[in-house]
């Protein structure tokens, strides 16, 4: 009888136990969804719309980022320097040359950033858009003027509201505790959803002939039931990308304190400099194999070129891990970046981007992704209509 009266107690205190876990859970994932939860909408919404941001760009700025289809016979790109020299040609007074990128299909254009400096150390970023097959300027456009993050093309001002809420200082940083904040909400969710009994089809599918509340709860639950794993996926990703730009210090365990390639300089020197042209050249020949995808340039007498040679293997199409410094002045290599020599946590970091954006997959990576960006708004609006639908019932 002691010992019938003692296991029913140990019951009834396992039970209370896991009634407060689920209250307080049930609490955390609610209070989260209702505060933090909007935000979510948004970074989903703009990261829908930004899996094909190229695409979409070039749509609405054909004038300055797409070129006139050439015959297949005259698809030779004109020399680097005849590029650049288009592009010094056609920038604005105090414009400096910062970075070329290469066209990345066949009608798309050379995009050339310059800056220039305003006074109070403010700098406007321009890009032109140079015809690589002969060399002439096909338009140009202001990336941002004034410090104002508004003057930015509509593809801009979507990255910045995705990573940065559009605030100047510390945007990254609120992004990313918002995220990590959506990750906990999330795993609380699973637990909440989680099938105690072990009916497993109930917990994954909408019950047919309920009731439009039901219903509502039940697209909430099922939704993010067979999304968590992705959506966590997406959170972790982001917020890893936001910390190695702002606070790469945090993150050098994982692929090692490696020295910028932007922190290397070329050698006092009173000559004049080789080309960028001869910069492209000596990359070739330091690390064949590839094309070429940009070159950085010099920004002042310490500065060094920086070549990116993209391979196909690359499993990120935006930037690439592949990149040869050079002198400047006496055309040295000063260091080579090739990831097919990467650590482990140098791969990892290399395909962080990637799984995060769904290039890494192609088309159909980008697909599930502007997909994926969707289903946070699907959450948050079911949740709100639930919580609504839960206070009219009350208050009757």
């Amino acid at each position: 009888m002691i010992s019938g009266m003692a296991t029913s107690g140990s019951a009834a205190t396992v039970a209370g136990s896991s009634g407060r876990i689920r209250w307080m859970l049930r609490f955390l994932h609610r209070t989260l969804g209702h505060t933090l939860g909007i935000v979510f909408v948004v970074i989903g919404l703009t990261g829908s719309m930004l899996a094909y941001w190229q695409a979409i760009d070039e749509a609405l700025n054909p004038g300055v980022l797409l070129v006139a289809a050439s015959p297949p016979e005259d698809r030779q790109y004109r020399p680097i320097d005849q590029i650049m020299s288009s592009a010094k040609a056609a920038m604005k007074p105090g414009g400096e040359a910062r970075i070329l990128i290469m066209p990345r299909h066949e009608n798309a254009a050379a995009l050339v950033l310059y800056e220039i400096q305003r006074s109070g150390g403010v700098i406007d970023l321009h890009e032109i858009g140079i015809d690589p097959y002969t060399a002439t300027t096909v338009g140009q456009r202001a990336i941002q003027e004034d410090g104002r993050t508004l003057s930015m093309p509509f593809i801009q001002i979507l990255m910045s509201l995705h990573s940065a809420l559009l605030l100047n200082e510390g945007g990254e940083i609120l992004v990313a505790v918002i995220a990590t904040f959506m990750i906990i909400s999330i795993i609380a969710g699973i637990y909440l959803w989680w099938p105690r009994n072990g009916n497993w089809r109930q917990a994954i599918t909408i019950k047919r002939g309920a009731s439009p509340a039901r219903r509502i709860f039940d697209v909430h639950r099922v939704t993010g039931a067979w999304t968590s794993i992705v959506l966590i996926a997406m959170l972790f990703t982001g917020t890893y990308v936001i910390i190695r730009q702002v606070m790469p210090s945090l993150l050098s365990f994982v692929a090692g304190s490696e020295k910028p390639l932007d922190s290397y300089r070329s050698a006092a020197s009173l000559g004049a400099t080789i080309s960028p042209g001869d910069a492209v050249k000596r990359a070739e020949e330091a690390l064949p194999g590839g094309k070429l995808y940009s070159l950085s340039l010099p920004q002042n007498r310490e500065g060094v070129y920086i070549v990116g040679r993209q391979s196909v293997e690359e499993p990120n199409r935006a930037a690439t891990y592949r990149n040869v410094v050079v002198d400047q002045f006496s055309g040295a290599v000063l260091t080579i970046q090739d990831r097919d020599k990467f650590s482990a946590g140098e791969t990892f970091n290399e395909w962080v981007y990637p799984l995060h954006c769904g290039e890494a997959f192609g088309n159909f990576g980008r697909g599930v992704v502007m997909l994926l960006g969707i289903v946070p708004a699907l959450l948050y609006f079911t949740a709100l209509a639930r919580w609504l639908n839960k206070r009219r019932a009350t208050s009757k």
